[in-house]
């Protein structure tokens, strides 16, 4: 059996997927101290896990608001302060995927956390060739599809 959120406290499952981790406080709270039991947690990124996008960070300041400027400053002072080079490191009781394929008991799952471009967040493209490249890139043959938005931008 598989859940998703809400359901997230249930024991009864064996796969977990989650498409959200919401900030850096909820990725430690349960991926890294393993308090979800789930034999496996599978999981992508969103718009706003900004520091799993390394493009995102490295932008140019020109590339972006005062307001993205200001998040990715606090952003790169937070993870430098808890010396944390690689948030992704952080799901040591999970499995991160971006643009990549499991196999799980026969069923392969796909996930992605791109998405059409919403302001400045992370993981968005503007709508086009760039955006359907990344859909174009989801392997035939697949069970389960993991994105942040519906794929194709519908």
């Amino acid at each position: 059996m598989t859940l998703c959120p809400p359901d997230l406290y249930s024991t009864k499952a064996e796969i977990l997927l989650v498409k959200k981790h919401g900030n850096g406080g909820d990725i430690k709270k349960y991926y890294h101290s393993g308090q979800l039991k789930h034999a496996y947690k599978v999981v992508i990124a969103g718009n706003h896990e900004c520091t799993f996008d390394d493009t995102f960070l490295r932008s140019s300041n020109r590339e972006v608001e005062a307001k993205e400027i200001a998040l990715k400053q606090a952003l790169q002072a937070s993870l430098s302060s808890s010396k944390v080079t690689s948030p992704k490191s952080l799901l040591t009781n999970g499995i991160y995927l971006e643009d990549s394929v499991i196999e799980l008991f026969g069923i392969i799952i796909y996930g992605t956390p791109w998405q059409p471009r919403v302001d400045n967040w992370a993981f968005n493209l503007s709508r086009g060739q760039a955006l359907l490249d990344k859909w174009n890139n989801i392997p035939a043959g697949v069970d389960v599809l993991l994105t942040h938005s519906p794929p194709l931008g519908e």
